[in-house]
């Protein structure tokens, strides 16, 4: 999960978020949450380059002076960025002070985390750069669930992200989903990874039509304001159309959906089945 970068996130989240963080690169008030970003670097990385570029070149073998002096001079791209995750895996491994003597070639062979991964520390330097460029704003919430947060701990943000984050993870989905749609600016786009094949998420509606609906085919066909679902890449899109901290639609379908523990399967992400007294959708 830490080694997820600007490339993963494109594979997974497509061309909605290429164009975003592109557009947010030439907007110098564009802010961006991270949900369960592990080492933050898809986001720390947009700081000096395009989502569909190839940083190979920089992983090279070369000092971290060298990257430095390579990077830092660079104009910060995105500027404002929020990190939020119950673990503080930001700070431990891409803003410790003391980064230099527990990245050394000789832990990084010794620890589970990075087998597989001959350039995460490199990538971990390169992120450190980005932090410390003193153009670029870094809030860096953890230490206790997202949901469990006061609306004050988040500013308003233009675009919030999701992979592998909070949303697989809790049982709490709607509310989830409407914690990120009151923190988006007007007009601003969340883009939430849902679980897919592994960690399906079973709602049965009751009724003389009693079915079981993935949660992505529910959502599409609940048709709710600002709220949009793909069962082809399983990606959630809430797209806030107006000001505002209240939306009717999903405080019902909150209000209206529970939570079943004993049915819940610990897979990876776990499966999570709920029951709600709404009538099914259409199909």
């Amino acid at each position: 999960m830490i080694t997820r970068g600007l490339k993963g996130y494109t594979r997974l989240l497509g061309q909605a978020f290429v164009q975003i963080v592109r557009q947010g690169k030439e907007d110098p008030g564009f802010s961006w949450m991270e949900a369960g970003p592990g080492a933050g670097i898809a986001g720390l990385h947009s700081v000096f380059f395009d989502p569909e570029a190839s940083i190979a070149r920089f992983l090279r073998p070369t000092s971290a002076e060298t990257l430095e002096k390579r990077l830092l001079p660079k104009n910060a791209r995105i500027r404002n960025l929020t990190f939020v995750g119950v673990e503080n895996i930001l700070y431990e491994l891409t803003l410790h002070p003391n980064f230099d003597e527990i990245w050394t070639e000789k832990n990084l062979m010794e620890t589970k985390l990075t087998r597989g991964d001959k350039w995460l520390r490199k990538k971990l330097i390169i992120a450190r750069i980005a932090a410390s460029h003193p153009d670029v704003i870094i809030r860096n919430l953890h230490g206790m669930p997202i949901l469990e947060r006061p609306l004050s701990d988040f500013e308003e943000y233009d675009f919030i992200t999701d992979v592998l984050g909070p949303f697989p993870y809790s049982e709490r989905k709607l509310e989830t989903l409407y914690l990120y749609w009151k923190t988006l600016k007007p007009g601003g786009t969340a883009l939430v990874l849902s679980p897919g094949d592994k960690g399906t998420v079973n709602f049965t509606c009751e009724g003389p039509r009693a079915n079981a609906w993935q949660i992505n085919e529910w959502i599409k066909r609940l048709h709710l304001p600002d709220l949009t679902a793909s069962t082809e890449d399983q990606i959630i899109t809430i797209t806030k159309t107006k000001n505002g901290k209240t939306h009717p639609e999903l405080e019902q379908l909150i209000q209206e959906t529970l939570w079943i523990p004993q049915e819940t399967k610990m897979t990876y992400p776990p499966t999570f089945s709920y029951r709600t007294s709404l009538p099914p959708p259409p199909r």
